[in-house]
């Protein structure tokens, strides 16, 4: 469970934030960069807020949308810290694949731990960002 930035990608099977609205190109260096079990955890918090989210698609969201995005993630933050029992995950948190949310609650606490430190870098990178773009893009597969 990371963020990634360019120079550290291995393939291009990842999902592309990039700061500001999609200039006809991806991998941009101003970008973070997750694979995609582990924006997969992310995603409802998006899926919440941004009714035609498309999973491979190209999306830009304002920075209104991205500060309700924001509040959700700081929600399940809380939700999380407050050591919940695996079976209540499922309503806070997304499971792409089949596997993920077996393999997550395999390694639950290791796991809990990871997610919430991914998510608080994932929601101060969204606040820093929205200082200086009023749209932040999220670049599908």
């Amino acid at each position: 469970m990371k963020i990634y930035n360019l120079d550290e990608l291995e393939g291009s099977c990842y999902i592309e934030v990039l700061p500001g609205p999609y200039r006809d190109r991806c991998w941009s260096e101003d970008s973070i960069y997750m694979d995609e079990e582990t924006f997969g955890y992310l995603e409802s918090a998006v899926t919440k807020e941004y009714e035609p989210y498309g999973h491979y698609a190209f999306n830009e969201l304002d920075a209104e949308r991205w500060m309700r995005i924001v509040n959700r993630l700081e929600e399940t933050l809380v939700f999380l810290r407050g050591h919940p029992q695996a079976e209540e995950l499922k309503d806070h948190i997304g499971f792409i694949f089949t596997s993920s949310e077996t393999d997550f609650i395999d390694a639950l606490e290791e796991n809990m731990d990871q997610l919430i430190r991914l998510m608080q870098e994932f929601v101060d990178w969204i606040s820093l960002q929205l200082q200086n773009h009023k749209v932040i893009s999220r670049l599908g597969i």
